[in-house]
């Protein structure tokens, strides 16, 4: 039965006499039935009488409506050791179940001062601003990239969702049966196409990709898209060489065709000591064109007794297999050979001379290395990719208009041949080709930039190097032209000697110039590289002071090398450990298509530091944050401002010390004095154990004059020149800190801290 009509029957009868009479007096006794109705009515309604307070039993036990005597009783019960207050009595003894129930807590503190005080107050902890060591934690966020759709979802009843109805929602992995809580959802271009991605708190399990996101709305499971994927880790291919000298904890970025944004943290690194090549232009010689120079670089090494050294650079050497390879480099007990692809000498080889015909000789072999060909890395113009090792740049330029025809395949051919272009046909514009025909129809003339190799692009420093490498840096095309060094014969032999090694000079009149290569002053010549086609004619020499020679006479040095065939390359096997074997993602960034290669970089468009395969299957992950600041220490950072000014970075966290900073203690922030409630606080709401402290607080309604809102208004302290919050001249102020805040007409003003 209802409340009120149970009060209605138990505290009001007096309506209801006349229905205990009988009909025939309602009708013919209606002055008795009226005089026992107002007597009944009087017992009710007399506050001296016993119906009247019978009554009203359901309501004195009711502290809300009980007699203002009674007030002392539901005191002495329920609040025995709290202090007696008249007016709010009644509101504690509703709410003191609640006191009690959160004994020791920030809100037991606050509703304690607010039943028996009617003041707000603010309850703090020290150990929060307590400095611990690695206590701070480390959050990262997650989220789900989905295939691309029409933001259109039908469920089986034909109801229409969107996106929109999934925010704040529990979201399950239809496969996976992981489960989050939709916290945003944003559709972003990825790869020139609208995709929704959706961020996703309180994560249980792992969401995989293929997984239909699914929701129970309505007594209704609706699917609102499939997971794409994301970056979620990467498996490092530990043949590519990389650099060397990273660190655990190092962070990349992620390149890959497709995908932008990912970030990883390297977490394994080698420990062993890995030889690597570092390349140097010692000297870039003259004669060589981007096109066509190739750097050759030896990639196995015979052991022989070679004192003296008797190899060729450049001679061929072969086995009894027909494996074979060319000589790159030599010393007292080794030659260094580069091998054709695919080809390599074992010790079992018997290995040959092949180019000094009646001459040839078996070598004495006491040890072969193994071949190791991960240096230089592809060559140009072997396969003709801008990724491969080229000449980078070159100086001393000139363009020359020449032949390129080589002559090896015609040397068979009969003088009287119908056509000597039938099997190689000439460059030229006659066909056919034979004795009639003239030189300019027969070649064509080509255009060629040629000059001094400054340095060599894209050269992996390879790995796992156990000896030094020989390298020479060749030029097909023009070092088959067979241009050689000069030499500059004077009429006085004493004026070879005014020239220095390595001296840049020039010839009078066409400008050409050369360096020298040697000095003879008993011979009275010197030998210089030419950087020129066509070199010096003479007579008139200038040198690099400015003081003129004339020439005897100019003629070629045919025991030189020939021009894009002169070059020095040295080389030096450095040994570094800290190539890049694990890594973790640390942002997935968007995009990445699972099984792709992704290249890892220090800076984006930078050194290929590692490669590897990308696995995204999985959710994707942001790079995180700090959700609490425990372990950090205050000092300068800096900031991201154009300026780069340092910024100082305030924790709050403080030492702990012997009483205020500790786990136990908790603040009382109030105008009160501590000691009108430490007594009462220490009997009812203090947690044994803990220890309180009081510092002051005044918090006051200010009134904005005018009706001015205070939605989104901003107010401060302006020392007299006229804000709604402008409470005293700031000189008159005597608390630490005084708060204005946002949407608020409380003022607080406390001292921080003051234990």
């Amino acid at each position: 039965m209802p409340v009120a009509d149970e009060k209605l029957l138990y505290e009001n009868i007096s309506f209801l006499t006349e229905k205990h009479f009988p009909a025939v007096y309602r009708e013919e006794g209606q002055e008795l039935v009226a005089l026992a109705r107002d007597y009944y009515k009087w017992m009710e309604s007399d506050t001296g009488q016993s119906v009247y307070n019978a009554r009203k039993m359901f309501e004195y036990r009711d502290v809300a409506s009980t007699l203002q005597t009674m007030l002392v009783f539901f005191q002495k019960k329920f609040l025995a050791d709290l202090p007696y207050n008249e007016s709010t009595i009644a509101f504690v003894v509703r709410n003191i179940l609640d006191l009690y129930r959160r004994k020791g807590t920030s809100d037991g503190i606050e509703l304690f001062f607010r039943l028996f005080y009617n003041e707000s107050v603010l309850v703090s902890y020290p150990a929060e601003q307590m400095l611990k060591v690695s206590d701070s934690s480390w959050n990262t966020g997650n989220y789900l990239q989905l295939y691309p759709n029409d933001n259109e979802f039908i469920s089986s009843g034909g109801t229409v969702y969107t996106y929109a109805d999934l925010i704040a929602r529990n979201i399950t992995g239809s496969v996976s049966q992981a489960k989050a809580a939709v916290n945003a959802i944003n559709r972003v271009i990825i790869n020139g196409i609208l995709t929704p991605v959706v961020y996703i708190d309180n994560v249980k399990g792992t969401f995989n990709q293929f997984d239909e996101i699914t929701v129970n709305i309505d007594g209704e499971v609706i699917s609102f898209g499939t997971i794409y994927g994301s970056l979620f880790a990467i498996d490092i291919d530990e043949d590519f060489t990389g650099t060397t000298g990273n660190k655990l904890g190092d962070r990349f970025f992620v390149e890959s065709e497709n995908g932008a944004g990912g970030e990883v943290t390297v977490t394994g690194i080698t420990d062993k000591a890995t030889g690597e090549i570092v390349y140097t232009v010692t000297d870039g010689g003259w004669g060589y064109s981007i096109a066509n120079t190739r750097l050759l670089v030896s990639n196995q090494i015979v052991f022989t007794p070679n004192n003296p050294q008797i190899f060729e650079i450049e001679e061929s050497l072969i086995d009894q297999f027909g494996n074979t390879g060319i000589v790159i480099g030599q010393n007292d007990i080794a030659v260094f050979i580069r091998m054709e692809a695919g080809d390599a000498f074992t010790l079992s080889s018997t290995i040959s001379t092949v180019d000094r015909g009646g001459d040839n000789f078996t070598l004495v072999v006491t040890q072969v290395s193994d071949k190791n060909e991960s240096s230089p890395g592809d060559l140009f113009p072997d396969t003709g990719l801008t990724t491969d090792v080229k000449v980078e740049t070159i100086s001393r330029e000139e363009t020359i208009n020449v032949i390129l025809d080589v002559i090896d395949p015609y040397t068979g051919v009969l003088l009287n041949a119908a056509d000597y272009g039938a099997g190689t046909p000439m460059s030229g514009t006659a066909s056919p080709v034979n004795i009639n025909t003239i030189l300019q129809d027969a070649f064509d003339l080509s255009d060629v930039t040629i000059g001094s190799i400054d340095r060599f692009e894209n050269i992996n420093p390879g790995i796992d190097y156990t000896n030094d490498v020989f390298a020479i840096a060749k030029d097909d095309v023009i070092s088959n032209l067979t241009r050689h060094n000069q030499q500059l014969l004077f009429s006085d032999p004493g004026e070879a000697g005014s020239f220095d090694l390595g001296e840049i000079i020039s010839e009078q009149g066409t400008g050409r110039e050369g360096i020298v290569r040697a000095t003879d002053s008993s011979l009275g010549f010197i030998t210089i590289t030419p950087f020129s086609y066509y070199g010096f004619t003479g007579p008139n020499i200038v040198k690099s002071g400015g003081d003129v020679f004339t020439l005897l006479g100019v003629s070629n040095d045919y025991n030189s090398s020939v021009s894009g065939n002169n070059a020095e390359i040295t080389t030096l096997t450095s040994f570094a450990t800290g190539r890049i074997t694990q890594v973790s993602v640390y942002n997935s960034g968007f995009g990445y298509i699972d099984g792709a290669e992704a290249t890892l970089v220090p800076t984006l468009g930078g050194e290929e530091a590692a490669k590897g395969t990308i696995d995204a299957t999985k959710m994707g992950k942001t790079s995180g944050y700090w959700s609490s600041f425990s372990s950090h220490l205050n000092g300068y950072t800096k900031t991201l401002a154009e300026d780069g000014e340092d910024e100082y970075f305030d924790s709050k966290q403080l030492i702990q010390d012997s009483d205020f900073y500790q786990e136990y203690s908790y603040v009382i922030k109030s105008k009160l004095d501590p000691s009108r409630y430490t007594d009462l606080l220490r009997e009812n709401v203090h947690l044994a154990g803990t220890k309180p402290f009081g510092q002051f607080l005044l918090r006051s309604k200010t009134g904005i004059a005018g009706g001015i809102t205070s939605d989104f208004v901003r107010f401060f302290n302006d020392d007299g020149q006229g804000s709604p919050f402008d409470q005293q001249p700031l000189n008159e102020i005597t608390s630490d800190i005084l708060n204005f805040t946002v949407d608020s007409t409380v003022l607080t003003s406390d001292n921080e801290p003051s234990p």
